[in-house]
């Protein structure tokens, strides 16, 4: 920076500061502008990218309540029979959301965390998959479905591995119950 000596006192130039300050100022606000325009573009490329995701995406655009899921666990066929019964679009558009929502470390985990939100482990003793040995028949239930769908297309799985995890989560309900019970009088 430019000095001034004036009877022997050295002094800054001022005028030159101020002129190098407005250059400054001048060159900041030119790269804001630019910025804000990048940002502009990213934001409007980041709204077409959530549009193209299917509803109930996390994180989509697209945001979905959830006055439609079940607000307890099912502890008998008749409170998902129920809900079967009442079972619409948005309902299944709220559980996608919220099951792709919940996620996991790959779909097994994912299945399972979903299972459990969904299931007490003493109802799900009297569940399988196709409904032998007189279970309840899960195969061709609507949340099934739908877990089946979120799971499958969030994941790199096929129906076959998805069905067999579910099938072993039923199937070890009851192994899953008796230790649940056995823990709460220890």
């Amino acid at each position: 920076m430019p000095v001034l000596a004036t009877d022997g006192i050295t002094l800054p130039d001022f005028n030159f500061t101020l002129i190098e300050m407005n250059n400054k100022l001048s060159e900041i606000h030119r790269k804001q502008c630019e910025i804000e325009q990048r940002v502009q573009i990213v934001n409007e490329r980041l709204v077409a990218l959530e549009q193209t995701l299917p509803l109930g995406t996390p994180n989509s655009i697209n945001k979905v309540g959830n006055d439609q899921l079940p607000k307890k666990k099912f502890s008998s066929f008749d409170e998902l029979q129920e809900f079967e019964a009442n079972f619409t679009e948005e309902t299944r558009k709220q559980m996608l959301y919220h099951i792709k929502l919940c996620g996991g470390k790959d779909y097994k985990d994912a299945t399972k965390r979903y299972l459990k939100l969904l299931f007490t482990n003493q109802f799900a003793r009297t569940c399988s998959w196709t409904g032998q040995k007189n279970h309840h028949k899960l195969k061709d239930l609507e949340v099934v479905k739908v877990i089946k769908e979120a799971v499958c297309s969030c994941y790199n799985v096929t129906s076959r591995d998805f069905e067999i995890v579910l099938m072993d989560w039923f199937r070890y309900a009851t192994q899953r119950d008796k230790r649940e019970k056995s823990s709460w009088y220890v």
